[in-house]
């Protein structure tokens, strides 16, 4: 998995955190501030299942990948064989 993948989820999951609190201490403004909260995690949480999802697939066959890699897979020759003495 890519690690600027990782980091922007990570930054997402943070922000989304903050936005919780946020919502629980609502200042003067907090109709305004509301919608802009509420938008902004909907956007996140969008992008959030974006990058899930963008991750899932590229991971897609990696045990298959793996096990290839550490496995000689190629059939053994076919050995005459020996008459019986």
């Amino acid at each position: 998995m890519d690690d600027a993948v990782i980091a922007e989820i990570d930054d997402i999951r943070t922000r989304l955190g903050e936005i919780a609190e946020e919502r629980e201490h609502p200042s003067d403004d907090s109709d305004s501030q509301r919608k802009e909260l509420l938008e902004e995690e909907h956007r996140l949480e969008a992008r959030l299942t974006e990058l899930e999802d963008e991750v899932a697939d590229s991971e897609t066959g990696v045990a298959e990948e793996e096990a290839a890699a550490h496995t000689d897979l190629t059939r053994s020759p076919k050995l005459p064989e020996t008459p019986e003495e």
